[in-house]
């Protein structure tokens, strides 16, 4: 008889705090999957003090995870959610975020058998839930075809809330980066020999207005300081110009 821990496939994280509106939009998409037995969920929580915590442990279903407790931030909270995770997969969903179909798990099927991590695209939405395109369509970010080290050299080029990886794949977010820890841990992940899967759905629905886009300049100071540490001094200079050109047209 298959266990509890072996039966579940994908764990999806979720770290929260004091926003009780983005966590009921989150619960909802992933209480409606289609596949919601093969799914735990792993809610981080940094000591709410709105009804977030009480919320949560109403949409719990069995075999999920659940912790309110202080931390250092953000991608201190994501740690934690790989620690507690007890899926073959790991996919970061913050509160807010969503999965775009209710039966994305079930498309991604096929991708779960023979890839390491699966990317694919991200609609941006509004904080009412109203769709306003893709990240490919309404940004200068295009998601590339393939995905490999290389093309982080354009900057964060696909959301983290849009790529699955397995979890002993899945490195430790670096706490010395405070806003772009994501684009540090996404060349980590890259780096490493992993089938790279591009499914070509649309996997997340990211609200906007989160931390990077608040504190722009920090985090495009943290992305150029990460960027030289992968990639050289040269490749840096040469990419940040290619980026601030495709943002002049």
């Amino acid at each position: 008889m298959q266990s509890e821990k072996e039966s579940i496939l994908l764990s999806i994280i979720t770290v929260t705090r004091n926003n009780l509106a983005g966590l009921k939009k989150t619960a909802a998409s992933i209480n409606a999957q289609t596949a919601r037995n093969l799914i735990q969920w792993v809610v981080i929580d940094g000591k709410s003090t709105d009804d977030s915590i009480e919320f949560i442990k109403s949409q719990q279903k069995q075999g999920d995870y659940f912790v309110s407790e202080n931390d250092r931030g953000l991608y201190d909270a994501m740690n934690k959610g790989i620690a507690a995770a007890q899926g073959k997969f790991l996919w970061f969903l913050n509160a807010g975020d969503i999965l775009f179909a209710e039966n994305i798990v079930q498309l991604l099927n096929p991708f779960f058998e023979n890839a390491d991590m699966i990317y694919g695209e991200t609609m941006l939405t509004t904080q009412e839930g109203k769709n306003i395109g893709t990240r490919s369509e309404q940004t200068t970010r295009k998601l590339p075809q393939k995905l490999n080290l290389g093309s982080m050299l354009g900057g964060m080029v696909v959301n983290h809330q849009s790529v699955i990886i397995k979890k002993v794949f899945c490195p430790e977010f670096n706490l010395n980066w405070k806003i772009a820890a994501d684009y540090d841990w996404l060349c980590n992940v890259l780096k490493q020999d992993i089938k790279v899967k591009n499914s070509w759905l649309i996997h997340s629905g990211f609200e906007l207005g989160g931390l990077s886009s608040k504190k722009k300049k920090e985090s495009w100071k943290e992305r150029f300081l990460i960027m030289k540490q992968n990639f050289g001094w040269y490749k840096t200079i040469w990419a940040h110009f290619l980026i601030l050109l495709r943002a002049a047209k």
